[in-house]
């Protein structure tokens, strides 16, 4: 006989417990790994590590849980464990987005998520990220992107430099695609796009991206990147976010007018 299975601690976190009940269940029926995996079209291994809180859910994978053991649990907590996954700081920022009524970003070196294709999101996960891990950031960022979709959209002003708008993440094909999305999205009454031109050498803002959100009952707070996953910082502090303010203002007033903005980038991408 085979060792036992590792013990789970449904207690830990919200990924555990949805580990632990999928292995009750399964093991009340008397299914293997295998059995259970052919009824939700994943493999054994795959199986052993969503019970073991590596792997998060989607969407379809919760649908098929349920089907396969009668229950309503699996799929509407999916999501959630997906979240859960999600540095603090930057589930901090999605939820903001949410709601916000305004939502001021400045990029300096890369597509804001919250405009990025699946390919250029894919690329840039695979990059910083692995396997499963890539996966569920690329679940996360384009949930994110949701409230662009909202009947009242928040208004969105992006201030990017010109350098992230000539990278070409994902390759000349894909990055042509989400040059596409730019110019799509700044035809929107609720969106507006500034670049910085490669000829201001040096404005304020070279060292950080951040994020700008206006809350209902006008608050202002604030998301400054991080270099790598979970080193993002969420800021309330009302001092700190006026000079966020304020640096933004200045990284605007070093921009292109929205119309140039979008010739430019209509420029790069048929140069591709």
């Amino acid at each position: 006989m085979g060792r036992p299975p590792k013990p789970l601690d449904p207690t830990t976190s919200l990924a555990a417990h949805y580990g632990w009940k999928i292995r009750t269940l399964r093991e009340q029926r008397g299914w293997t790994l295998a059995d259970l995996g052919r009824r939700i079209a994943l493999s054994g291994d795959v199986v052993s590590r969503l019970e073991h809180g590596k792997t998060p859910p989607n969407d379809r994978t919760g649908e098929l849980l349920d089907e396969a053991f009668d229950t309503a649990y699996f799929q509407e907590h999916a999501l959630l464990v997906r979240k859960e996954r999600v540095p603090g700081a930057a589930r901090s920022l999605a939820e903001g987005e949410e709601v916000a009524l305004r939502i001021d970003i400045y990029e300096h070196s890369l597509i804001t998520g919250l405009f990025q294709t699946d390919d250029y999101a894919r690329h840039r996960l695979m990059t910083a990220h692995r396997g499963a891990e890539s996966d569920d950031m690329l679940a996360h960022r384009l949930e994110r992107q949701k409230p662009l979709e909202r009947d009242v959209p928040p208004e969105v002003l992006l201030v990017i430099d010109e350098q992230a708008l000539r990278r070409p993440i994902g390759g000349p094909k894909a990055f042509r695609v989400q040059l596409e999305k730019l110019e799509d999205l700044s035809r929107r009454p609720t969106i507006r796009i500034h670049a910085v031109p490669a000829e201001a050498v040096d404005y304020p803002g070279l060292l950080a991206g951040f994020t700008l959100l206006t809350l209902p009952e006008n608050e202002v707070v604030a998301y400054v990147d991080g270099p790598v996953r979970g080193t993002g910082q969420f800021i309330r502090d009302p001092a700190k976010v006026t000079l966020l303010v304020e640096a933004f203002d200045h990284i605007r007033s070093a921009s292109l007018p929205a119309t140039d903005t979008t010739r430019l980038i209509k420029e790069i991408r048929e140069s591709l």
